[in-house]
């Protein structure tokens, strides 16, 4: 498995357990089935909340690492006339993304930790996850019949040495 893809599905597990909705599909690019919701006979199903890694990055150092994480929600415009769907679900993905870097920033431990310890699980403790960046966000918008609104968050961090 790859760096990017651990984010994803770890992202994902803690979207889930936020409160997003049963009826909320989620779409972690690189494993579309992890979580369940995504069914392929469909594959866009909405309310969604789409997840994507991109892979690491590599500094003028050559020691540490960055992946961006693009989250995207989208509902139809016809079932969320006045967004309170897609605001609802939107207080929830960012709040477990404002969490982790809350967490990470004050040295707490709680919703850092627990995304630590799925990558761990998902990619065998081989990274140092060394911080944690709210990046670009998407401004909310209606078009082609869907309601978007988005933001991106980087994940730094390094290998560990192999023992």
């Amino acid at each position: 498995m790859n760096v990017s893809k651990a984010f994803e599905m770890a992202f994902c597990k803690m979207v889930r357990a936020s409160g997003v909705g049963a009826k909320t599909v989620l779409r972690p690019w690189q494993s579309l089935a992890f979580d369940g919701s995504w069914k392929a006979s469909i594959d866009e199903q909405y309310p969604m909340i789409d997840i994507r890694f991109a892979p690491e990055e590599i500094d003028e150092s050559q020691a540490t690492c960055t992946s961006t994480g693009d989250v995207v929600i989208q509902t139809l415009t016809e079932d969320d006339k006045d967004h309170s769907v897609i605001s609802k679900m939107y207080d929830s993905v960012h709040g477990v993304a404002v969490g982790i870097f809350r967490d990470f920033i004050n040295g707490q431990a709680d919703t850092f930790a627990e995304f630590k310890s799925l990558v761990e699980e998902y990619y065998s403790n081989q990274i140092a996850i060394g911080g944690i960046t709210l990046a670009n966000a998407t401004p909310p918008e209606a078009e082609d019949s869907k309601n978007t609104i988005g933001f991106s968050m980087v994940i730094h961090f390094s290998y560990k040495k192999r023992q």
